[in-house]
C-alpha cells in the first residue's frame, strides 16, 4: 500500500513538471509600456495626481514628442509645467532612440567675442518647460502664458533731413500702432539676440503722417565745424533684464512696467543705413 501511494505522487510530480514545460510554465518577461503624449493625458484626464504621473515617467521609457505645438497641445489638456518639464528632460527610450532618424546639427551661435557664456540657473531650466529650445532662432517671440508668438519685422530704411547747416536721421515705420498688441506691462520675450543686438526702444507716433518714428542722429554744421551723433538715443532705450538660458536663447523682460504706447526691437544692419524693427504695442 505505502509502495503504491509513493508511485502515485512520484507520478504526479512528473506530470505538473511536464505541463510546466510544454505549457511554457517558465515565467517570462513582460514588455515595459514606452510612455507618449497621449500615454500622459490619459493618466491626467484619468484623475491621476501629478506626483504619480511624475513619477510614471521617471520609472518608465518614454517617446515624447516635445515639439513646440505638441507642447501647447498638452497644455491645452491640462498637464502642468512640472509633468511637461519632466517630459522635455526625459530620455528617449533605447528603441524609440534607436529607430529616430539622427538629428540635424542645431545652427551655430553667433561668433562674438563679448557674447556671455551659458548661464544655467534654476530659473532658465524651469522656464516655459524648455520648449523654447524648438523655436527658429532668427526671430523674437513673446511668451503669453504658454503660448509663443512670433513678432513679425518690418524692414527698416532711415530717413535723412538735411537743412541749412543741419541734419536729423529717423526711423519711420507706417502707421501709427503696430498690428501686435498686448497688455502686459512686463512681457517677457524669447530671443536669440543679445540685448545689445536687438534693442528695446520707445516709438514716437508721428504728429502728422501715419507713421511711428524714432530719431536715430542729428548734427549741425558751420562753415570751420561741426558735430553729429548716429545710433540708438539713450533716451529712446529701454532696460532691460536679461538671462542666457542653456538652449541658447536670451529670456528678456523689460526691467520695470511698460506705459501704454509703441514699441519695438530693432536690429540694424551693421553700419548700412536698415535693418528690422519687431514691433508691437501696449494698451
Amino acid at each position: 500500500m505505502r509502495t503504491s501511494i509513493i508511485f502515485w505522487r512520484t507520478l504526479g510530480a512528473v506530470l505538473v513538471l511536464a505541463g510546466f514545460m510544454v505549457g511554457g510554465g517558465v515565467p517570462t518577461a513582460v514588455a515595459q509600456e514606452v510612455l507618449t503624449n497621449d500615454s500622459v493625458i490619459s493618466m491626467v484626464k484619468g484623475g491621476l495626481g501629478e506626483a504619480v504621473v511624475l513619477a510614471r515617467i521617471r520609472s518608465s521609457p518614454a517617446n515624447f514628442d516635445t515639439t513646440t505645438n505638441s507642447l501647447l497641445a498638452l497644455k491645452k489638456a491640462g498637464v502642468s509645467d512640472k509633468v511637461i518639464e519632466a517630459m522635455v528632460s526625459a530620455p528617449r527610450s533605447g528603441a524609440a532612440a534607436a529607430a529616430a532618424p539622427a538629428p540635424a546639427p542645431a545652427p551655430a551661435a553667433p561668433s562674438s567675442a563679448s557674447a556671455p557664456a551659458p548661464s544655467v540657473s534654476a530659473g532658465a531650466r524651469t522656464s516655459a518647460g524648455g520648449a523654447a529650445a524648438t523655436l527658429p532662432r532668427d526671430s523674437i517671440y513673446h511668451l503669453n502664458g504658454a503660448k509663443y508668438t512670433e513678432l513679425q519685422p518690418q524692414v527698416i530704411e532711415i530717413e535723412m533731413n538735411m537743412a541749412f547747416f543741419s541734419q536729423k536721421s529717423e526711423v519711420v515705420l507706417g502707421g501709427q500702432k503696430a498690428e501686435y498688441r498686448i497688455t502686459d506691462k512686463q512681457p517677457q520675450f524669447y530671443s536669440y539676440y543679445a540685448p545689445t543686438e536687438a534693442l528695446l526702444v520707445k516709438l514716437k507716433p508721428g504728429d502728422k503722417k501715419n507713421d511711428r518714428n524714432l530719431k536715430m542722429g542729428s548734427g549741425g554744421y558751420h562753415p570751420f565745424g561741426g558735430s553729429s551723433r548716429q545710433g540708438v538715443r539713450s533716451e529712446d532705450r529701454i532696460a532691460v533684464k536679461s538671462e542666457r538660458e542653456a538652449n541658447g536663447f536670451y529670456r528678456i523682460t523689460p526691467a520695470a512696467a511698460l506705459p501704454a504706447g509703441e514699441y519695438g526691437f530693432i536690429v540694424l544692419s551693421g553700419t548700412s543705413a536698415g535693418g528690422r524693427m519687431f514691433d508691437f504695442g501696449v494698451d
